[in-house]
């Protein structure tokens, strides 16, 4: 499987005639046209915007991040996939589900409180929060009197907006916390012939 595609703005299929290269990056600018490395879009909300067509590929900087979510809107066909992909060099790109949270407060003893992040819902799918501290994946407990040892947290739904606690011996907001605020880092939904290479999904629900 190739991780990093050669940058080519316009390729030729004999099949279906001409199809595109997009690229994206942290440094790119939506009002680009994204057929280049230096026109690049910047945010994943514009590659949603697209419908693409079979051939079609999203090429995302190797070594940005992007907290959103892929849509996918458009269906490849047989060897004409629809590629979301990787250019550059260095580390894949990083698809991540969660954002930062801060604003902590303290609720006990190594117990730390802050609001959820709004949640992204998708064809009402049921949701579950996941919480990261630096890079620490938290296990969850089923109640306040659980986040008692490192690495466990606590949800609170009843509360408007949702409240998350997490056992920390320092306030959290000196370190790196996420919760999840995405349900998919890739959402498909019928759609066929999508091919996925070279990047990295973190932190989504699901």
């Amino acid at each position: 499987v190739t991780d990093v595609f050669p940058m080519n703005s316009t390729s030729v299929d004999v099949q279906t005639g001409i199809y595109s290269d997009y690229y994206v990056s942290t440094d790119g600018n939506d009002n680009n046209s994204g057929l280049s490395a230096a026109l690049a879009w910047k945010t994943i909300a514009k590659v949603n915007s697209f419908t693409f067509s079979a051939g079609d590929r999203i090429l995302f900087r190797r070594g940005d991040q992007w907290r959103e979510t892929i849509i996918v809107k458009g269906s490849g066909s047989a060897g004409n996939y629809i590629t979301y992909g990787a250019y550059g060099t260095g580390a894949k790109p990083i698809i991540n589900g969660s954002d930062i949270v801060k604003g902590w407060t303290q609720y006990a003893a190594n117990v730390w409180k802050a609001n959820c992040p709004k949640v992204y819902v998708y064809l009402g799918n049921g949701y579950d929060y996941v919480a990261i501290l630096d890079d620490i994946l938290f296990k969850q407990v089923d109640t306040l009197a659980e986040v008692s040892a490192q690495n466990t947290y606590y949800i609170d739904k009843t509360s408007n907006p949702n409240a998350v606690y997490i056992y920390s011996t320092a306030n959290p907001d000196t370190k790196i916390a996420e919760v999840s605020a995405r349900m998919f880092g890739f959402y498909v939904n019928n759609k066929s012939f999508i091919k996925l290479s070279g990047l990295e999904f973190r932190n989504s629900s699901h």
